[in-house]
């Protein structure tokens, strides 16, 4: 096996034995320091009964911008995110339960209908063939 040894001129030094202590890259990564490339941020939120959101981002470090600043651009476009479907969710919400509310509205004026042709018919009246049409 062998270790690569990254300084011009010197050749990679085989190690003898894997006990054998092996040198240290660390010296080599100071005199070298890499940028990286890319960045990741993602987050994971609960959204309640037992379900979770996860939403991220990988992000290209471009030219002259450093890897702090790209960090702080993709979490704020996490955050964003996060914060739409957040939004979306109480939307989602607030509409089913508009629409359960439609629901109890209509079976209540069902209710209200049939009880007023169940007066009329009681009144000796005939009800009248227009169900939509309510007496009161």
């Amino acid at each position: 096996m062998y270790v690569k040894n990254l300084k011009a001129g010197r050749r990679a030094e085989p190690i003898k034995s894997p006990g054998e202590a092996r040198p240290s890259l660390v010296p080599l990564l100071e005199e070298h320091p890499m940028k990286p490339l890319t960045v990741t941020y993602r987050t994971l939120v609960n959204t309640g009964n037992y379900e979770n959101r996860t939403i991220g981002v990988e992000a290209l470090i471009e030219g002259d911008e450093t890897p702090e600043a790209a960090l702080s651009a993709a979490r704020a476009w996490v955050e964003r995110q996060h914060a739409t479907a957040a939004h979306d969710a109480e939307a989602l919400r607030r509409a089913e339960g508009a629409s359960a509310y439609i629901g109890q509205l209509k079976s209540r004026i069902i209710l209200a209908q049939q009880a007023a042709n169940s007066a009329l018919t009681a009144l000796g009246d005939t009800p009248s063939d227009d169900s939509d049409e309510v007496p009161f």
